[in-house]
């Protein structure tokens, strides 16, 4: 008996901490959070920028100026760049992305507004874009998805986009379930790509938001396996793009620092194209090659800038 009460008193307390941790990450971050990450990124260290400035610095005049104009050519404006989005038309973006409060609200206030869209693809399953869908319609402010607020990105694709399709292709926990029970188990990644085929719309505009690495061009990750599944004539209608902070990686926080000391200011802004990037400047930010190489197009925001309160 008593026993038997002990553990109904157990169960009711870790069910209750379940509970809190729940509702704690789905909580918009608060004031003092905020603040210590602007604090955070105002101390962050230079060491490597600097370091690659010098060496920059070390080169023959005709060597730096090679590698400036290379960077002032690639370097573009994100309405620039979102112009030549809307000319290029590319039938699926597959954006990756940092869970972070900053990114989610970028997307909704530059990428979002300016994109034509058909179809956006989420990292959800379709019960939690119901619980989404509700969240919204019930007028919370905050809505989580992957501990960051979704509901700001949703209403600004919507709002450019009349008629917008929304639905979540994560894997169920039925399909994972039927998925561990093959004698070849696979990967998730193997059923975010059925899920995309059997919600993907012939000659429509589609963004997928997801985690970086499902979005980067690896093997058995989700992009390279649309891309390899596709059809011949629709491969070039694909486009990965990496959203990025300026201090959601050191290397980027470095070469942030380096753009600036060389005279190449920017604000928010976009490499198209990384392969153009020139090769000396590859080298010195090693760090960043496995991005470079695997995504085709880089987006870099100012993260003080999309901080809450900011």
């Amino acid at each position: 008996m008593l026993r038997t009460a002990f553990i109904l008193i157990v169960t009711v307390m870790l069910g209750g901490l379940l509970a809190l941790s729940l509702i704690n990450a789905n909580l918009a971050p608060s004031a003092e959070q905020q603040s210590n990450q602007r604090q955070r990124i105002s101390a962050l260290p230079n060491h490597m920028g600097k370091s690659i400035t010098a060496r920059f610095r070390g080169l023959p005049t005709a060597q730096q100026r090679a590698i400036r104009d290379n960077l002032r050519r690639l370097l573009l404006p994100v309405k620039d760049w979102l112009d030549g989005i809307s000319q290029a038309q590319p039938q699926i973006l597959c954006l990756g992305e940092e869970h972070e409060q900053s990114t989610r609200r970028f997307m909704a206030e530059k990428i979002f507004p300016r994109l034509q869209l058909d179809v956006l693809m989420l990292e959800a399953t379709p019960v939690q874009l119901e619980t989404i869908n509700q969240s919204i319609q019930s007028g919370e402010s905050f809505v989580a998805l992957e501990g960051a607020n979704i509901r700001p990105v949703i209403e600004a694709a919507e709002g450019e986009n009349p008629g917008l399709v929304i639905t979540g292709i994560e894997e169920t926990g039925l399909q994972r379930r039927q998925r561990l029970k093959r004698s070849n188990k696979g990967f998730r990644d193997d059923t975010l790509a059925v899920n995309f085929w059997n919600r993907y719309r012939p000659g429509k505009h589609h963004a997928l938001i997801f985690g970086a690495l499902h979005c980067g061009n690896a093997e058995n990750w989700l992009f390279a396996q649309l891309r390899q599944g596709a059809p011949e004539t629709l491969r070039p209608q694909f486009l990965n793009i990496r959203v990025f902070g300026e201090y959601q990686n050191e290397s980027l926080q470095a070469m942030i620092y380096f753009l600036n000391a060389i005279g190449i200011t920017r604000d928010d802004f976009v490499i198209p194209d990384t392969e153009q990037l020139h090769p000396v400047f590859k080298r010195w930010f090693a760090l960043l090659e496995p991005t470079l190489r695997e995504y085709k197009t880089l987006v870099v925001y100012r993260t003080a800038d999309y901080l809450e309160g900011s």
